[in-house]
């Protein structure tokens, strides 16, 4: 969102407030920013970068996938064999690895899991969407 839609939404009345809606041993683990008036709520979608500490590699995917979002995971390692078992157990729509931006194109998938999204857009997956596949017996 620019800054100039938020100046002007607060110009005419808009408030910002922040709720949080997870909390671990106390400490809050993320706030959904929204701006509200008397006629409408917008939230306002941001990217935000979690630095937690973890002793294990089981322990940093647990922490990763323990969230109802899951549109993108990024991971920072030189270990090939890190990148493909992380790849497979992370819960998200996408992995990225050392920096690597999202990959968007027509013919590669792009989509979430869990409340960042269902199904995807984009490639032979996105192409499925459209389909309705049956099953037909015949005795």
């Amino acid at each position: 969102m620019s800054a100039w839609i938020l100046l002007r939404t607060f110009a005419n009345g808009c408030t910002a407030m922040t709720g949080v809606e997870a909390v671990s041993n106390g400490v809050p683990l993320f706030r959904k920013p929204k701006v509200e008036n008397a006629h409408r709520t917008l939230t306002v979608i941001v990217v935000i970068l979690a630095l937690l500490r973890f002793s294990t590699e089981e322990e940093a995917v647990r922490i990763a996938n323990a969230t109802a979002y899951g549109l993108a995971s990024y991971v920072w390692t030189r270990d090939a064999e890190r990148i493909s078992r992380l790849s497979t157990q992370l819960r998200a729509g996408g992995v990225y690895v050392n920096g690597a931006p999202p990959v968007i194109g027509c013919e590669l998938p792009f989509g979430g899991v869990g409340i960042s999204g269902y199904g995807r857009e984009g490639g032979q997956e996105g192409l499925f969407e459209f389909l309705r596949t049956k099953a037909v017996a015949i005795a």
